[in-house]
C-alpha cells in the first residue's frame, strides 16, 4: 500500500493543468518573422518555421534556435515576463517582439 500512494501523486501533479504549455507559431517568410510581435505567458513554447530558402535564426539576449535552413524549426520556451526583443543572426533587419506576461 505504500508504494502506490507515491505514483499516484507523481500521476496527479502530471495530469495538472497548472503545466499546459501554449505553443505559438511563427513563420519566417520574405526575410520577415509573421507575425513580427507576439504575447506569451511564462512558459509557453515559441516555435518558428523557416520558409525561406536562405538559413535564418532567431536570436535573443542568451538564446538562439540555431541555423534554421528552408522548412526547418526551432523552439525557445519562454522564461521571464517582459519584453523580449529577437532577430537573425543572419539578417539583422528581421526583428520581433514576444510581450511575455505571468503564467496563470
Amino acid at each position: 500500500m505504500s508504494r502506490i500512494i507515491p505514483i499516484i501523486i507523481v500521476t496527479c501533479l502530471c495530469a495538472s493543468p497548472l503545466l499546459a504549455q501554449t505553443v505559438h507559431q511563427v513563420d519566417i517568410k520574405t526575410f520577415a518573422f509573421v507575425p513580427a510581435t507576439i504575447s506569451a505567458a511564462v512558459g509557453d513554447i515559441i516555435e518558428w518555421t523557416n520558409h525561406d530558402f536562405a538559413p535564418h535564426t532567431a536570436t535573443g539576449d542568451g538564446w538562439s534556435t540555431g541555423e534554421l535552413k528552408y522548412d526547418a524549426t526551432g523552439r525557445y520556451i519562454v522564461s521571464v515576463a517582459g519584453v523580449v526583443v529577437y532577430h537573425c543572426a543572419y539578417h539583422p533587419h528581421m526583428t520581433g517582439t514576444i510581450t511575455v506576461t505571468e503564467a496563470k
